[in-house]
């Protein structure tokens, strides 16, 4: 049954195109498409010949959907992207939380602000600032050193600036900022800066550890019809890990 869904749910949205590109943007169109792609194929426990068969051709189809999406419309299928991985990985990241497995519930507020900050900084910002830095270091003839100052230029100012913007964010929701005046500000500088101090050094080191190599490995092994879904997954655990960082009750 789930693999007949799956099936006709991609159907519809690969022969309506024109009219779901009226309701949704391409990029969630094809966001879509893969996640019903991975449906079908968690559906093949139960019918593994049928099932299995249509989640693989699902996820096929949706990949070269999303592929395409990159390419006509980057920005907006970044945007969806960004969101769809950054709320996932929350959600992993509470649901294995010792709060979560104690009886505790969802935060959905945590999730909806997870979810700004992979739209707007990872999804856009980041985005742009990565194409930046395509044109200060053109992949076109790229040399090994270009990669590693690349990178280096990257890491250096991203890692710490982006890291520890995020530890505002997370801090910030316990404060009330728009009503609570300036004690209320002052209250979440505060608390803002002992996250700082508590958590920015090793948070970057990890990136560092994380993003580095996983570059190095992207630019050269990988292929380029592949490094989209490769950094996407190296995104996914790392989102995982920064959530729990950024939201960790201080003992």
């Amino acid at each position: 049954a789930v693999g007949n869904f799956c099936r006709f749910a991609s159907s519809g949205l690969v022969s309506s195109s024109s009219l779901s590109e009226e309701l949704m943007p391409s990029g969630v169109q094809s966001v879509l498409l893969v996640l019903l792609g991975l449906a079908g194929l968690a559906a093949s426990e139960a019918s593994p010949l049928m099932a299995g068969a249509v989640g693989k051709g699902m996820l096929r189809r949706g990949w070269q959907a999303y592929s395409g999406a990159l390419k006509s419309h980057p920005l907006r299928t970044n945007l969806a992207t960004s969101g769809v991985l950054t709320v996932a990985s929350d959600l992993v990241a509470q649901v294995s939380s010792a709060d979560f497995k104690a009886g505790g519930q969802i935060d959905q507020t945590r999730t909806a602000t997870m979810l700004g900050w992979g739209v707007v900084v990872t999804g856009g910002f980041v985005f742009h600032w990565l194409r930046f830095l395509d044109k200060v270091f053109p992949p076109a003839g790229q040399t090994f050193q270009r990669v590693l100052t690349k990178i280096a230029v990257n890491q250096s100012l991203m890692s710490p600036g982006l890291n520890g913007a995020f530890f505002g964010v997370s801090t910030a929701r316990g404060h009330d900022l728009l009503q609570g005046g300036s004690e209320a500000r002052d209250n979440w500088l505060t608390a803002w800066k002992a996250k700082l101090d508590k958590d920015l050094l090793e948070t970057v080191i990890q990136s560092n550890c994380l993003w580095c190599p996983a570059h190095i490995v992207n630019f050269y092994l990988v292929p380029p019809h592949g490094r989209v879904l490769f950094t996407s997954g190296i995104f996914f655990a790392w989102t995982c890990w920064l959530s729990s960082v950024g939201y960790r009750k201080d003992v």
